[in-house]
C-alpha cells in the first residue's frame, strides 16, 4: 500500500494493534496535596493489555474522565447522539465518547483522563486556576509510570483545549506535543466585547449541574472509591447551579469577571498584578506557553463560538513548532480522527509522516451548500487579501462609493431573534446551525445590501465596521450580521460582531491580535452611554473564509437584541438609534476579499481519510 500524509488523509504509515482498552484508575497527589482523579485506558487486544511502556496522550476535563450512563444524558446534542448506542449503565470513556481517542487507543497509544480539581471524583474546589497546575504534576507522574515510555501529548475540546496552554504555562517537564481544538483565551467563553452570552451559559450551567448530581463520575478503583467520590464531591464549589451569572451580577460593566479575580486573587495573591484576572490571564502567559518547547497543533472552526479570532491571535504569538487548521465546522464538530493520529505518530513515536513539512496553516473556504476547499498557508493574516470598504447609503445600499452625509433614524426591535441553533446555543438544541428567518430579521433590522457580483468572490479573514451612532438611552448592545443573498433572494449566515456601547473603547491587546479593533471590557475603558451623544463604534466580526458565486450578494444587518442568545438592554417604549451615512465618518464595512490569482496553495488531497463535517443544516 502507498503511504499518504496530508492534512486529513493518512494511509499506509500505521496499521491498528488494538481493539479496544483495559480501565483503570486512581488518585494523583498533586503539589499541594489535592487528590486528583485519573483514568488509564490501556490499549488492550481481545480483552488482554498490549503492555510495555508505550507513548501516552492526556486529557484534563471538566466533564467527567469516565461515567456510567443514565436514564438521561446530560451533553451536548452531538456526544448525546453517539452515546444512544450504549445501554444505561454502560461506563462511558474516551474511547466510547471520541473517534479520535478511540483511533488513537487502537494504534497503541494509553490514554489518561483526568477530572479536574472539584469535578468528576477529583478533590479541592475549581476556581479555573488551578487545573494547568494539576494536570501539569499529573503528566509528570505519568512520565515516572512503568506503562508510560515518557512520551506524552495532550488532546482535548474545549476547556480541556485551553486548559492545555494552561498546563504547559506550568512548566511540566516531560510535556512532548499538544494538540487543543475548539480552544479559547476564556476571554471570550462568556463575554464578547461586553455582551453576555446568555444563551449558551444557561445551556452550559443545566449540563454541568446534570453532570454533577444526577449522572455522576465513576469513582476510582477499591473499596474506597464510591466514599471518595461522594467526598469530593460534598467539598467542591457548587459553581454549575441553575442560577444564571446574569441574575447575581451585571454583565454589561463585567462584573463577573472582577468578582472572580478578586476570589481568586485572596486565595492566590501573586495574581494581584493583573487587575482584569481571567479575562487576560492566559494572555499574559505566552512566554511560558512558549518556555516549554511543546510542539503545538491548534484546531478550530469558522462558526465555533466566539472562540475563532482568538485562536489565530494565539497562533501567530506561540513560537514553538506550531500547526493550525481552520475548517467549516461548530464547537462540536472535532471528532475526526487521522489528523491527530498524524500528530501524535510524529511527535510521540517518531513515525516521519512529513506533517511538519507541510504549510503550517490549513484552512477551508466554503460556499452554502457545504462544498469545501482547503488550502495551505505561512502565515495569517493572509498576505494577498485586498480588502474592501463599503459604504452604507440610504435605502438600504451598501457602495464602493462613500454617498453625501446623511442621518438616518432606526426604532429599535427589542423581540429580534436568531432562534436557539446559531453559533453559540446551538449544540444544546441542535446538531447543526440553522438561520431560517434572516429575510424576516433584516426586514426589522437596520439592512444594507449590495449590487449582484459580477465575478465570484471569495471572503477570508476578520470583517469588520465602522460608524458613528447616537441613541436615546444609557445603555444598548449592538449585534452587527453579514449574510450571503442568492440569486433567488434567499439569505445565508456568514459572521457576526458584537458590541456592548459601554465597551467601545478601542485599546491596545495584551499580545498580537487579528483584530484590528481590541476591547478590553474592564470598567476602567468603559465609557458612559448619554442620550443623544454621537459615539464612534468599530467592531470587528468573528473570522471567516467564504465563497459567494456570481449573481450574489452580501447584507449587513444592524441589530440590537438577540433575546435567545445574548444579553442586550431593551425598552418599552422602545430604543431610538440615529446612524450617521455618507462622508468621512459615514457607516462603511471593511471586508477582507482575497485575489483569485493570489490564493495560498490548494491541498487537493485534503481530508480523504477523516471527513469533515459542515456546520450549517443544507437540508
Amino acid at each position: 500500500m502507498s503511504k499518504r500524509s496530508f492534512v486529513g488523509t493518512y494511509d499506509g504509515f500505521v496499521e491498528p494493534v488494538a481493539n479496544g482498552y483495559v480501565r483503570t484508575s486512581e488518585y494523583v497527589k498533586v503539589r499541594d496535596g489535592t487528590l486528583i482523579a485519573v483514568d488509564i485506558l490501556h490499549p488492550a487486544k481481545d480483552g488482554v493489555p498490549l503492555g510495555g511502556p508505550r507513548p501516552t496522550v492526556a486529557r484534563g476535563t471538566g466533564y467527567r474522565r469516565s461515567f456510567r450512563k443514565g436514564e438521561k444524558s446530560f451533553y451536548d446534542v452531538g456526544r448525546a447522539k453517539i452515546m444512544e448506542k450504549y445501554p444505561v449503565g454502560a461506563i462511558i470513556t474516551p474511547y466510547e465518547l471520541a473517534p479520535n481517542s478511540k483511533l488513537l487507543i487502537d494504534h497503541g497509544y494509553n490514554f489518561v483522563s483526568i477530572d479536574f480539581r472539584g469535578t468528576g471524583a477529583s478533590f479541592g474546589q475549581n476556581t479555573g486556576f488551578e487545573s494547568g497546575r494539576d494536570c501539569a504534576d499529573v503528566i509528570d507522574w505519568i512520565a515516572s509510570q512503568p506503562w508510560s515510555d515518557g512520551k506524552i501529548g495532550t488532546w482535548g475540546r474545549s476547556w480541556e483545549a485551553f486548559v492545555q496552554l494552561e498546563i504547559a504555562a506550568a512548566g511540566p517537564k516531560h510535556l512532548t506535543c499538544m494538540m487543543p481544538a475548539a480552544y479559547t483565551t476564556r476571554r471570550n467563553s462568556r463575554f464578547v466585547n461586553g455582551v453576555y452570552l446568555d444563551g449558551f451559559t444557561k445551556g452550559w450551567s443545566r449540563m454541568r449541574q446534570g453532570q454533577d448530581t444526577t449522572e455522576l463520575a465513576c469513582p476510582v478503583d477499591g473499596p474506597d472509591g464510591e466514599a471518595l467520590r461522594d467526598e469530593a464531591r460534598a467539598q467542591a464549589a457548587q459553581v454549575y447551579s441553575n442560577a444564571s451569572v446574569s441574575n447575581q451580577v451585571d454583565p454589561l460593566n463585567n462584573e463577573y469577571f472582577d468578582l472572580a479575580f478578586e476570589e481568586a486573587a485572596r486565595q492566590h495573591p501573586h495574581l494581584a498584578r493583573s487587575e482584569i484576572g481571567e479575562l487576560r490571564f492566559l494572555l499574559e502567559k505566552m512566554d511560558q506557553v512558549n518556555a516549554t518547547g511543546a510542539a503545538t497543533y491548534l484546531l478550530g472552526g469558522w462558526w465555533d463560538m466566539s472562540f475563532v479570532n482568538d485562536q489565530m491571535s494565539i497562533f501567530n504569538n506561540l513560537t514553538v513548532p506550531k500547526k493550525m487548521l481552520i475548517g467549516p465546522w461548530t464547537h462540536s464538530q472535532f471528532e475526526f480522527g487521522y489528523e491527530p493520529l498524524r500528530w501524535f505518530d510524529y511527535w510521540l513515536k517518531g513515525i516521519e509522516n512529513g506533517i511538519m513539512d507541510e504549510a503550517p496553516i490549513h484552512y477551508s473556504t466554503s460556499d452554502v451548500r457545504g462544498a469545501k476547499k482547503w488550502y495551505g498557508a505561512d502565515a495569517w493574516p493572509l498576505a494577498n487579501g485586498s480588502p474592501r470598504t463599503l459604504h452604507a447609503a440610504e435605502r438600504g445600499v451598501l457602495s464602493e462609493v462613500a454617498p453625501p452625509p446623511t442621518r438616518l433614524r432606526h426604532v429599535v426591535d427589542h423581540s429580534i431573534t436568531n432562534g436557539l441553533a446559531n453559533r453559540t446555543p446551538y449544540m444544546f438544541e441542535a446538531m447543526h446551525l440553522s438561520y431560517p428567518n434572516l429575510n424576516d430579521r433584516a426586514s426589522r433590522c437596520l439592512s444594507f445590501e449590495t449590487q449582484p457580483f459580477e465575478d465570484a468572490i471569495e471572503i477570508t479573514g476578520v470583517p469588520s465596521i465602522q460608524l458613528q451612532l447616537s441613541c436615546d438611552q444609557t445603555d444598548l448592545a449592538l449585534m452587527v450580521t453579514l449574510e450571503q443573498l442568492d440569486e433567488a433572494g434567499n439569505a445565508y449566515y456568514l459572521t457576526e460582531g458584537l458590541l456592548n456601547l459601554k465597551h467601545r473603547k478601542v485599546s491596545k491587546p495584551p499580545i498580537s491580535h487579528v483584530e484590528q479593533n481590541w476591547h478590553s471590557e474592564l470598567k476602567i475603558d468603559s465609557l458612559p452611554v448619554k442620550p443623544g451623544e454621537i459615539m464612534d463604534l468599530a467592531v470587528d466580526m468573528f473570522a471567516v473564509s467564504c465563497r459567494l458565486e456570481k449573481g450574489c450578494r452580501l447584507r449587513i444587518a444592524l441589530a440590537f437584541s438577540d433575546v435567545d442568545n445574548y444579553q442586550m438592554p431593551a425598552y418599552d417604549p422602545p430604543a431610538e438609534v440615529t446612524v450617521n451615512l455618507g462622508g468621512a465618518n459615514g457607516f462603511r464595512v471593511w471586508l477582507p476579499f482575497v485575489e483569485p490569482s493570489l490564493k495560498p496553495g490548494l491541498v487537493e488531497q485534503a481530508f480523504q481519510s477523516d471527513s469533515p463535517a459542515y456546520a450549517f443544516d443544507t437540508k
